[in-house]
Order: structure tokens, then sequence, then C-alpha cells
């Protein structure tokens, strides 16, 4: 069984949001190292974080229910281009 820290009064707004934990995503570094800098600039407050939080808290059912989806899925290679601008 997973605990949860109890009292976040001392977290800030954002902290509070990862209570219930988060899922990492962790590129490459030859891929952050191109997009640090512009996630630096464009989001700092979220810059620290390459992660969503949790918005339920565990439990072993969820924990199985996200190794059987996550074990189906083949790795893959993201390939990726300048941003630009939608319209």
């Amino acid at each position: 069984m997973i605990t949860y820290a109890a009292n976040t009064s001392k977290r800030e707004d954002w902290q509070r949001d990862y209570r219930l934990g988060l899922i990492l995503i962790m590129p490459p570094q030859e891929v952050s190292q191109q997009i640090d800098p512009l996630r630096a600039k464009h989001d700092p407050r979220a810059f620290p974080c390459r992660s969503d939080p949790l918005r339920r808290e565990m439990t072993p059912e969820i924990d199985e229910e996200l190794r059987s989806i996550l074990g189906r899925i083949d790795p893959f290679t993201l390939y990726y281009d300048k941003p630009h601008a939608s319209t």
C-alpha cells in the first residue's frame, strides 16, 4: 500500500498536484538539450518537470492495468521537426 503526504500546506500550489505521484517522461539527451532552452524560456514554471501528475491514488488494480497497457506497446522512435504555430 502506498502512503501519501497528508499535510501539503507548506507546498506550493503546483507541488500539491504531484501529491499522488507522476508519470515521468525522460527524452534522450540529444532531444532534451535542444528542447530544454525553449522550455526554460517559454514555460519557466513547468520547465523543471517533464511529467504529468497522477489524479487518483494508486491501487494494485490500477498498477496492474498500467503494466498491462504498457506491456502491449512496442518500443518506438519519435521524430520531430522545428516547432511551428498552428492556425
